[in-house]
Formats: C-alpha cells, sequence, structure tokens
C-alpha cells in the first residue's frame, strides 16, 4: 500500500529505524533509502531548505516503507532492495558484492576460520552479516588469535608451524602434534562464541589482562585490552551466528480478526537476501482459517512459484501442519521444508513480520474506515483532514471553545488550537460555535483547510455552523454535527432526517472526534480556572 508523499500522510509513517522506497508519479521505483528515524527523514525532503530538487530532479508522488530492527538491518535491506530494484538515483551500493560472513569450516578434520562473502556449504558453519568489513576483519582476526584457529585456506604438512604459530596465532595443527580432539575444543569455543554465548571468553580474557598487568607485562596486557573491546563489541551488538537452511525461502505473518485477514509476505534467496514483499488484504471472509490459508497459498504457488522452505510467524498448528505440506509438496513438485526462528538467516525476524504486518494492518484499517466515510458522507474528496468543535462553558460563562485535527484517523496534535472566547457574556452554543468558526476560518486560517468539519451538537449548532462558513467563503466545505443520546445521530445539511449510531468504524471515528474535542475543550478551562486561582 503505498502513502502519499505529502506531510499530512507522513504522519502514519512509525519514527523507528527502517528503509523507504520513493516512487515517481508513473509507479516507477526512483530511489531507496534507509533511516534510524525513518518518519524523520522522509519529511525532511518536504523542507523547502533540503536538497531534494538536486536529488530526485522528477516529482516524488508516493512512497513505502519497511522497518527494521536497527540501522545495520537497515542497511542490509536497502542494500538487498538496491541491488534488486536497481533504481536510478541510488547511485552507490548497486555492485554485487556480498557482505563479509565469518566461516568455519565445518567438513574438515581441523576447521579453518575464513572471511567469505557467500555460503557455500550447509557443513560450515556461518556468522554475519557485517556491514563493516573493517569490523569484520578485526573479528576475524581476533577471534582466530583468541581460540588459536588456523586460517589458512589449505592445511600443508609440515614438521614446523608457520610464522602464524610462533607469532602465537595458531596452534598448528598442521605439524601433526596437535590432537583432533584439543583443536575441536578450540573450535566449538570459537562457534559457542559466534551463537552469543561468550560471557566465558570475555571473563577468561579480562582474568588474562590482570595477571599480565600483575606481572608488569604491559605490553602484553595492552594486546589483551585491545582484543577485548573487539571481542565486546561483537557480543553486543548480537551479530550471532546462524544455522542457515539451504534453498530460497518465505516468510509469512497472518493476521485475522473478525472478518478481515492479512497475508504479509517477505520472500528470500537461499543467501538470505530480500527479493520481494507482498501483502493481500481480504474481507469480508467468513471461511475456517485453514481452509482460507490453503486457498492463498495455492492461488500463490499455483501461478508457478517454487520455494523449498517456508517459515510462519506464529508457528503452524500440528493440524495445519499437517494438512499443508503434503499439499505444498504435490503443488510445487517437491518437498517443501517448514524452517524454525533459529533456522533462518534473519535475527527476530518473528518480531519485525509482526512489526510490519501490523503496521500494515493499522494502515489497512484506516484507509477502510475513511473510504466507508467518505462513501455515508457521498464526498468528492477522501476525509483525510478532519477537524473537531466543542463548546465548554461554566453556567454559560467563562466559555472556552477547542478545535483538534484528525490526520489519516489519528489525532494530529500540531493542529490543535484553543480559543478563549467570553468571561461573563452569556451566548448559547450554536452561537458560540458560528463565533469560534468565524475565528478559525477567516484571514490567512484558509491555507489549512479540512476536508471534513464536525461540530458537536445537532440541527441548531449545524446551521449556525454553516452560517458561518458561508460568511467566509466556505460554503462547499463539507459540514457534519454529532448530537449526543441513545443511540447517537449524525447530522447533515442535504438530509432532514439524522443517521443513527449503526456501530461501524467511521461512525466510531466521528465520535472519536467528538470526544477528543470535548476531551481538549475541558482540559483548556480546568488549566484557566486553576490559573486564575
Amino acid at each position: 500500500m503505498l502513502i502519499p508523499f505529502e506531510g499530512e500522510s507522513l504522519t502514519r509513517i512509525p519514527e523507528k529505524s527502517g528503509v523507504y522506497l520513493l516512487y515517481n508519479p508513473e509507479g516507477e521505483l526512483v530511489y531507496v533509502g534507509k533511516a534510524v528515524n525513518i518518519r524523520r527523514r522522509i519529511s525532511s525532503y518536504l523542507n523547502k531548505h533540503h536538497a531534494q530538487g538536486i536529488l530526485f530532479p522528477e516529482k516524488i508522488a508516493s512512497l513505502e516503507y519497511l522497518l527494521t530492527k536497527d540501522e545495520r538491518d537497515a542497511f542490509i535491506t536497502e542494500r538487498e532492495l538496491i541491488r534488486k530494484k536497481q533504481p536510478r538515483y541510488n547511485i552507490k551500493l548497486r555492485d554485487d558484492k556480498n557482505y563479509y560472513l565469518l566461516r568455519i569450516k565445518g567438513s574438515e578434520r581441523f576447521p579453518s576460520l575464513e572471511l567469505v562473502r557467500r555460503r557455500s556449504s550447509a557443513e560450515d558453519f556461518y556468522c554475519g552479516p557485517f556491514v563493516s568489513s573493517l569490523k569484520a576483519l578485526k573479528l576475524y582476526r581476533t577471534l582466530g588469535r583468541t581460540f588459536r584457529l588456523r586460517t589458512c585456506r589449505k592445511m600443508p604438512q609440515r614438521d614446523r608451524g608457520c610464522l602464524d604459530h610462533f607469532l602465537g596465532l595458531c596452534c598448528a595443527p598442521c605439524t601433526g602434534k596437535v590432537p583432533s580432539e584439543e583443536y575441536r575444543v578450540r573450535v566449538e569455543g570459537a562457534a559457542s562464541f559466534l551463537r552469543g554465548e561468550g560471557e566465558s571468553v570475555l571473563r577468561r580474557i579480562r582474568e588474562e589482562i590482570a595477571e599480565a598487568a600483575g606481572r608488569l607485562e604491559f605490553e602484553r596486557a595492552a594486546e589483551l585490552r585491545d582484543d577485548l573491546l573487539v571481542l565486546e563489541g561483537f557480543h553486543e551488538r548480537g551479530c550471532w551466528a546462524r544455522e542457515v537452511a539451504e534453498g530460497s525461502w518465505d516468510a509469512w505473518r497472518i493476521l485475522r480478526e473478525g472478518d478481515k485477514s492479512l497475508f504479509y509476505l517477505w520472500r528470500y534467496s537461499g543467501q538470505g537476501r530480500l527479493q520481494e514483499k507482498r501483502e493481500w488484504f481480504l474481507h469480508p471472509v467468513n471461511i475456517p482459517s485453514e481452509e482460507l490459508l490453503l486457498s492463498v497459498l495455492s492461488q500463490f504457488y499455483g501461478k508457478g512459484r517454487s520455494v523449498e522452505n517456508l517459515f510462519f510467524s506464529p508457528p503452524l498448528k500440528d493440524l495445519e501442519r499437517e494438512t499443508l505440506l503434503p499439499f505444498l509438496d504435490s503443488l510445487v513438485g517437491h518437498p517443501v521444508g517448514l524452517l524454525t526462528p533459529e533456522q533462518v538467516p534473519v535475527p527476530d525476524l518473528s518480531t519485525t513480520l509482526e512489526e510490519n504486518a501490523r503496521v500494515k494492518w493499522e494502515e489497512y484499517l484506516q484507509q477502510r474506515t475513511l473510504d466507508d466515510l467518505q462513501k455515508r458522507l457521498r464526498l468528492r474528496a477522501l476525509p483525510w483532514k478532519i477537524e473537531g468543535v466543542d463548546i465548554s462553558h461554566l453556567a454559560g460563562e467563562e466559555i472556552v471553545a477547542s478545535m483538534v485535527a484528525f490526520t489519516g484517523g489519528e489525532p494530529d496534535k500540531k493542529y490543535y488550537r484553543k480559543f478563549f472566547l467570553d468571561k461573563k457574556k452569556k451566548a448559547n452554543d450554536p452561537e458560540n460555535i458560528y463565533r469560534v468558526l468565524r475565528r478559525r476560518f477567516s484571514g490567512d486560517e484558509k491555507e489549512r483547510l479540512p476536508d471534513l468539519l464536525l461540530v458537536d451538537g445537532g440541527k441548531a449548532q449545524l446551521r449556525y455552523a454553516f452560517l458561518a462558513l458561508r460568511e467566509c467563503g466556505l460554503e462547499n466545505l463539507p459540514l457534519v454535527s454529532l448530537s449526543k443520546g441513545e443511540p447517537e445521530h449524525l447530522h447533515l445539511l442535504d438530509r432532514p432526517d439524522p443517521l443513527p449510531d449503526d456501530g461501524a468504524s467511521d461512525f466510531n471515528l466521528l465520535k472519536w472526534v467528538r470526544d477528543e474535542a470535548h476531551r481538549f475543550a475541558l482540559a483548556y478551562q480546568r488549566k484557566r480556572r486553576t490559573f486564575e486561582k
């Protein structure tokens, strides 16, 4: 679901790390970027002092985004999307290089520690990817030195060790004097550290630093300190190794509430690269969850698409798994594996999928609510910005008013306003509505017009509100009023009879606007009384 590239539309974007994709009016992807705070970053493009015209000579019409666990994951996702999509304004990161991985070759009798760019064997142990080549190189050297693992690609047979051995960097299994069992202990220690089980290693190095300092071997203590800083940095970042299944895999997150469903999909290559993302909203769907799942998967994979492995969040139930896997095996023509969270190369994938799916879900529900409201009120434009007005007074005195704004179905407090009308002069609510709207829509305030105006009250408040708008030259501004009662009623200018509350989400949105305006007016009233005391 694309979001219009305009200020008010950006309020729905979370203030979290992620990746954003910008599209031109023709729907072409022209730029992919990352940010620690994607709302702030995208909003900066709308700043007149930003060099957007230099970056994007053509108009940006819409955007979409993906949330990530942190900035590191955002960097990796950005690179993969640029490599896959090749946007015209992304000059960097288009090469075919991969990030560095640490590999322990499990197929060898004396496994070596290596820096590689691709996964090649399921028997090997991998850790990464590393965004920074420098950090990967430092960890590679430090880990080899700490556990004294060989780093040569092909182990020779010799009577004496190589230079690394004499420098204390390798235990020299090439001499044949190191038992394989002893070397395996070293390998398992390194692998355990890369899995995140590194506290014992860090504790041992701290003890060695203290012992070296006690012997006045300060140079040795400094070397161990540098190693400790590298290993602690890795351990704190949590870039740990993952047991990765071979072949491509699809990650699914399925949300279902009532008669509405969302099927959210991320497709990965065998190298753990994000290749594609898709979502399907189904409404209304009054069939069992198991049947719905089979229907969606059969339609998707029945069009010639293939996959080696599947990942579901949350995991499938036993009955779903027993039914689904044989069905998919016959559909794609080969056995399909079912991955656990520990088998996917993306840390905290379940959390990331959940977060992104929830955002899409909320966007979908908000969009449907606004669509339904547009149909109910027969509006020409989507009511993206709604303003609500309410009056508060004390027995007709101390009259104040509030105006709240909702953008995209959510409160937008930067547009909230409050008005002090009179301290002693008494006036009824319709007259006060008239006075507030005359102040609101006179002069320069016309620059920020709402798509829909809501006033608290019945027909009288509605008539006075329309009179104020007409005198301001805004008689075509959509206007409704909402009166309390059992049930509550919605009043429109072109309908003689009010619309009763039917419990629909769009009606509930209007009640939320009305209630928020009431809350804001009361808060202002209390604040004034407190100040005067």
